[in-house]
C-alpha cells in the first residue's frame, strides 16, 4: 500500500516484477477435482489461509490425527519437516506423530521428528543432486538467468533427492501416466519447455544461461492487477466476501500479566537455518547453546549476568538458555533463540516452541505466532 500510494508499484525505481524465464508448473493441484480440493484440512475454518493454495499446516494435521474431525488422518509421508521443534505444544505434536498408522519422514538429517516415523529416507543435499532454478531475484540481469547446476560430488550412501523418492513412489504406485513415465528428465525438459531453453542447452553451460527478456513496467496497465476489481485494493474484496474487516486494523489484544511482564520475541541464529544444523559441529562452535538475549537494565533488575543460566517461563511452559547482553532491546523484552530441539543434560528443555500457544494464531492464514507472547525471566545459575 505504501509503494502504491507514493507510486512505485512496477515502475524503474521502485517495486518492480522483473521478466524472468517462464516455467512450468507440476505442483499437480489441477489433478484434484473441486470436491476433493475441498477437504483441505482448515480451509473451512481459514477460506483465504493456506487450505485455499492446497497447503495446510501443522496443527490442523494434528487435530485431524486426534479428534478424527472433519476425517482421520492416518498416514503421512513429510519431506524436511520439523514439527517437534517448531510447532508450539511440541508434547502435543509427538502424540499426534505417535497416533498415526504410518509415518515415512525423508529428511538430510536424522533429526526429532524423524524418530516418530516408521520409515526413515535419507535425501541427498544441495551438493550431491543436480538444481533448475529460473531467475535468481536479486536484478533484472539475475532474473534472466536460468541454470541447471550440476551436482558437486556424487550421491553418498543410499540418499536419493526428494523428486527421485516421488518419483520412484509414483512408480510403484502406477500413476507414471502423472509423472512423465516415471521419468525425471522428461519432466524436467517440460518443465522448461515455455522458457525455450533446453536441457542440451543448460547441460553445456553449467554458468547458466541469460535469456533475451525485457521487462515492461507498469503491467497493471494492461492486466490489472490479480484482484476481483483488477485494481490494487486498499479495500479489499476477498477480506469483506469472507467476513474478515476488509480495510488493515490495528489490533493489539495481548496484554502482560501479573505473572509475566516482560514481552517474549524470537529470532532465529546466524548459524543455522531455522531448526536444522544443530548436529553440525562446526557450526555449535560459533553458537554452542541457545542464548536469550536482554537488556542491561533488565539483566541488572533480574540480577542476571552474561553467561548465567536463566529460566523462560510463560502461560505455556518453560525453558532454559544463557544470558546474552543487548542493549538494543528495549527494557521489557525478551529475545530467545528459535529452532533449538536438544534437551539440557540438566533436565530443561530448550525447545522456543513450548513457550508459545498453539490455539492462537494469525485469524487468515492460522500461521503460528512466533514474536508476540508475555514471559518471564529468571536466574538458575552461573557458567
Amino acid at each position: 500500500m505504501l509503494y502504491a500510494l507514493t507510486g512505485d508499484i512496477d515502475t524503474p525505481g521502485g517495486n518492480v516484477w522483473f521478466a524472468k524465464p517462464p516455467m512450468d508448473n507440476f505442483l499437480g493441484l489441477d489433478l484434484l477435482s473441486q470436491e476433493q480440493r475441498q477437504k483441505t484440512l482448515g480451509r473451512d475454518l481459514k477460506p483465504l489461509g493456506p487450505g485455499s493454495m492446497g497447503w495446510i499446516n501443522a496443527r490442523e494435521l494434528l487435530d485431524s490425527v486426534a479428534t478424527a474431525q472433519p476425517y482421520t488422518t492416518r498416514a503421512l509421508v513429510s519431506f524436511g519437516g520439523n514439527p517437534i521443534a517448531t510447532t508450539p505444544n511440541p508434547s502435543g505434536v509427538a502424540q499426534g506423530l505417535r497416533s498415526l498408522e504410518f509415518h515415512v519422514h525423508a529428511d538430510m538429517f536424522f533429526g526429532p521428528t524423524a524418530l516418530y516415523a516408521d520409515i526413515f529416507l535419507p535425501v541427498a543435499s544441495a551438493w550431491e543432486r543436480s538444481g533448475l532454478a529460473a531467475g535468481f531475484g536479486i536484478s533484472k540481469r539475475a532474473e534472466r538467468y536460468i541454470q541447471l547446476r550440476p551436482p558437486a560430488i556424487a550421491r553418498l550412501g543410499e540418499s536419493l533427492s526428494d523428486t527421485d523418492i516421488v518419483f520412484a513412489l509414483a512408480r510403484r504406485l502406477d500413476l507414471q501416466e502423472h509423472f512423465f513415465g516415471g521419468n525425471v528428465e522428461a519432466a524436467t525438459s517440460a518443465a522448461l519447455t515455455p522458457s525455450g531453453c533446453s536441457l542440451t542447452v543448460l547441460r553445456d553451460n553449467p554458468g547458466g544461461v541469460e535469456l533475451p527478456l525485457e521487462t515492461q513496467y507498469r503491467k497493471y496497465e494492461q492486466g490489472g492487477f490479480t484482484t476481483p476489481s483488477k485494481k490494487l485494493e486498499f479495500y479489499s474484496e476477498r477480506f469483506f466476501f469472507v467476513g474478515y474487516p476488509p480495510l488493515p486494523v490495528f489490533r493489539f489484544d495481548s496484554a502482560p500479566m501479573d505473572d509475566f511482564p516482560l514481552r517474549l520475541i524470537s529470532a532465529k541464529s546466524p548459524f543455522f537455518c531455522h531448526s536444522q544444523h544443530r548436529q553440525v559441529t562446526s557450526l555449535r562452535r560459533g553458537n554452542p547453546r541457545p542464548r536469550v538475549a536482554i537488556n542491561h537494565d533488565l539483566a541488572t533488575r533480574r540480577g542476571i549476568t552474561k553467561g548465567d543460566k536463566v529460566a523462560i517461563t510463560t502461560h505455556y511452559g518453560r525453558i532454559v538458555a544463557y544470558a546474552a547482553i543487548d542493549d538494543s532491546l528495549a527494557a521489557d523484552v525478551v529475545c530467545c533463540q528459535y529452532g533449538w530441539w536438544a534437551i539440557d543434560p540438566s533436565g530443561g528443555d530448550l525447545n522456543f516452541a513450548n513457550l508459545i500457544p498453539d490455539r492462537d494464531g494469525d485469524p487468515v492464514s492460522n500461521s503460528r505466532c512466533l514474536r508476540d507472547a508475555f514471559c518471564e525471566i529468571g536466574r538458575l545459575s552461573s557458567d
